[in-house]
């Protein structure tokens, strides 16, 4: 057996080339130094030196955090017996004879649990201290050679070499390496980090706020849930609606949300305390999708009357009604400077409006059946468009004019999204994948394996770390590197 040069970890010399812990190549590391030509030497020796300091420093904040979670847990285990001590205290006088010589050896051992969770707890910030201290030392030690080291390792062969980069890389503020990682695609490198399932039915829709913290999900159960977008935690649960919840949409202000539902009625909360703000009725049918301006003064929604209705988000005031649609509208969408207005229906589908004159400018006829999910790119120019017809087509948003499509998806693809960067694609399927594109090269990147049912929704943060799905099976996976 030999050790991995950078992480120790015990390996089987020739049987396999790379550390299954760290990414390692153990094929250019210092054994081999003797077989390549000594102009190569020294520059081995510094990315093995680097390596085992960014492992080093990776391991000190692995240690941070699980001393976190450990005194997170003795904080409410200490509380929790404060609370039996004072219970048993109140009933103190209510007792007395022979049952007073059991309760005072109850509370002796609460007493004495108590003092050992507070040493523990001392024990463990004392700890956390000191590693913070070390830790910040080692960050301390990536200057500038160390931070090209860093941006020269996003281009590495090893996967796992470019995940430790970028997650390093991702906690500097140095202008080069946000620089380097808004150059940097991360979504080969994405994995699940959690599964969520508190839904009960399918989970229709996801929409991540402005500041990429927190997300809602919006159910066939009739709700909506608020979540953290880094831990998965689940913050409150918002109940109104009398029908599926269809979709959902952040205020750029992320003071409120939007929902649309089956029940016909779209309705506004209050993302802070889940409270009900307003509702908006007027659709003669299913609210499919709803939509937020940029400025936040207007509301768009379509529905399975045909129609899309515009809504003063502030008083719920109905703005003015476009008609034109044969068939359910099944989403729409605001272009990120506020000016278009595009829907797709199962009528095949596509209409593009200017909002300022409400005039219609184009119709997209292409797809051969319905069309479920749009999505247009931050600059404007782009517009996604997702079918039943297996495709994913990108059209030229200004002249109307179809730039090309995608189409290794095997099932109807029910979602689409592009990256703020305008960089990548995401559609999600009933073929139960999400898939990955290049809109540079067009070219699929990867393929997500989803819940094993129908991928119903998908969303990428705005910092283009995070990627949300629901699905069919009424769970959520939160996708990062």
């Amino acid at each position: 057996m030999s050790q991995c040069p950078v992480c120790q970890a015990e390996f089987v010399e020739w049987e396999i080339n790379t550390c299954p812990v760290c990414g390692w190549d153990w094929a250019s590391s210092a054994k081999f130094l003797d077989r390549v030509p000594e102009a190569l030497k020294q520059n081995e020796r510094v990315k093995l030196a680097w390596a085992r300091g960014m492992w080093s420093q990776l391991q000190f904040q692995s240690k941070v955090l699980e001393l976190q979670a450990q005194m997170q847990q003795a904080t409410q285990e200490r509380s929790h017996l404060h609370e039996q001590l004072t219970e048993v205290f109140s009933k103190l006088e209510q007792i007395s004879g022979e049952r007073l010589q059991n309760v005072s050896t109850v509370r002796s051992s609460l007493v004495a649990r108590l003092t050992e969770l507070q040493s523990q707890l001392q024990n463990a910030v004392a700890e956390k201290s000191q590693l913070e201290v070390a830790l910040a030392q080692a960050q301390a030690q990536i200057n500038d050679e160390g931070l090209d080291l860093l941006i020269q390792a996003l281009k590495d062969d090893s996967k796992q070499v470019q995940r430790v980069a970028y997650l390093l890389l991702r906690q500097s503020s140095a202008p080069k390496a946000k620089e380097a990682l808004q150059q940097f695609n991360p979504y080969p490198l994405f994995r699940c980090l959690h599964t969520l399932r508190e839904h009960t039915e399918a989970v229709r829709a996801i929409a991540i706020s402005p500041d990429s913290e927190l997300f809602a999900s919006a159910s066939n159960d009739k709700s909506i849930k608020i979540w953290q977008v880094r831990s998965g935690k689940l913050l409150r649960t918002l109940e109104g609606h009398f029908g599926s919840v269809t979709s959902i949409a952040f205020n750029p202000d992320q003071e409120t949300l939007a929902s649309g539902s089956g029940d016909k009625t779209i309705k506004i909360w209050q993302v802070s305390s889940g409270k009900l703000l307003n509702t908006f009725a007027g659709h003669l049918g299913w609210v499919h999708s709803v939509a937020i301006s940029p400025d936040g003064q207007t509301l768009a929604s379509g529905s399975a009357d045909k129609t899309i209705k515009l809504w003063n988000l502030k008083t719920g005031e109905l703005l003015t009604t476009f008609s034109g649609h044969a068939s359910d509208v099944k989403s729409v969408i605001i272009s990120p400077d506020g000016k278009k207005l595009a829907s797709a229906s199962n009528d095949h589908t596509i209409k593009i409006r200017d909002l300022e004159t409400r005039e219609l400018l184009h119709t997209f006829t292409e797809h051969s059946v319905a069309v479920r999910s749009v999505a247009i790119s931050a600059d404007n120019q782009l517009l996604a468009s997702a079918s039943n017809d297996h495709t994913i087509k990108i059209w030229d948003l200004v002249t109307g004019k179809l730039l090309y499509t995608l189409g290794e998806h095997s099932g109807g693809v029910g979602t689409v999204t592009i990256s703020s960067n305008g960089q990548v694609l995401i559609s999600g399927s009933d073929d139960h994948t999400m898939k990955m594109w290049s809109l540079g090269t067009r070219q699929l990147l990867r393929t997500l394996a989803g819940d094993k049912t129908d991928v119903l929704s998908a969303a990428l943060s705005a910092d283009g770390q995070m990627l949300i799905s629901g699905s069919l099976g009424a769970a959520i996976k939160i996708w990062g590197v």
